[in-house]
């Protein structure tokens, strides 16, 4: 076995050559690319003294323009500024260098979090559920225009901050009144099923718990009413709309909920 290893570290045929000479242009060192190919470096050079072909081939590999970045992960094995450089460009969120006053990610996620839990504090707690729904499409907002782009790792480790309970409770209300007031409005919105009880009064009292001032579903004026045909397409559009946005909210308070248990937890 070891004659066999041995005798093939003393053999280089075309296929090596040419994969010797795409090593050395990505920067690979003589040493390096002859260590990566399983072939000694006495071979390589006795056969750029034999061959001229592969020693041009060689030599012009050798002066084309090098891979900073390969460059920068073969110093990194064996330099420790090196190594650093690199953990900074690719986890800038956790090795990078940032100037003093500044956040990263979970923690201004934790402050809006403490924002959002301020202001249902200062509620009613008959009025939580319905104050809940704008104000943390508003957080959402204004946390994806500071970090527009996805983190490529997080952080093992966070800062631990005060827990948020009541904004937990509102999530959590406003994923279980999600499902029903769907149900609800499919009920109220059959165009053909005179068989269905009609229930407006129940879906009058569940709708405001989440719905937004800004809402689609919000009251026409008179003038606006009577100018709008009320027919079965316009109420399917209609119902359909007030599905997906109900759909939309509940998968972001479920997604918010679970992300400050997690936090609290850790």
């Amino acid at each position: 076995m070891q004659a066999t290893s041995y005798a093939s570290r003393r053999i280089i045929d075309a296929s090596k050559k040419q994969r010797f000479c795409e090593l050395v242009r990505d920067s690979y060192s003589l040493e390096e690319a002859a260590e990566q190919l399983d072939v000694s470096l006495r071979t390589v050079q006795r056969e750029r003294q034999r061959d001229e072909a592969f020693d041009r081939d060689v030599r012009a590999a050798q002066q084309s323009h090098p891979n900073p970045l390969l460059l920068m992960e073969s110093a990194a094995r064996t330099h420790w500024r090196a190594a650093a450089w690199l953990l900074e460009r690719e986890r800038p969120d956790r090795f990078g260098r940032r100037r003093a006053n500044t956040a990263r990610k979970h923690e201004v996620e934790a402050a809006l979090d403490l924002v959002l839990e301020a202001a249902l504090a200062a509620t009613p707690p008959e009025q939580r559920a319905a104050l809940y729904q704008p104000v943390v499409a508003a957080v959402e907002q204004a946390f994806h225009k500071c970090f527009p782009q996805p983190d490529r790792c997080e952080s093992p480790k966070h800062a631990q901050f005060p827990a948020t309970p009541l904004a937990d409770e509102a999530a959590e209300a406003v994923a279980e009144l999600s499902p029903k007031i769907a149900e609800a409005t499919d009920d109220d919105t059959k165009p053909n099923d005179a068989t269905a009880p009609k229930s407006p009064r129940n879906t009058a009292r569940l709708l405001p718990a989440i719905a937004s001032p800004h809402s689609s579903a919000a009251q026409l004026s008179p003038k606006i009413e009577k100018a709008t045909p009320s027919n079965a397409t316009s109420t399917d559009i209609t119902t359909r709309r007030k599905q997906r946005q109900l759909a939309k909210q509940e998968k972001a308070a479920k997604k918010r909920a679970a992300a400050s248990r997690r936090r609290n937890a850790g």
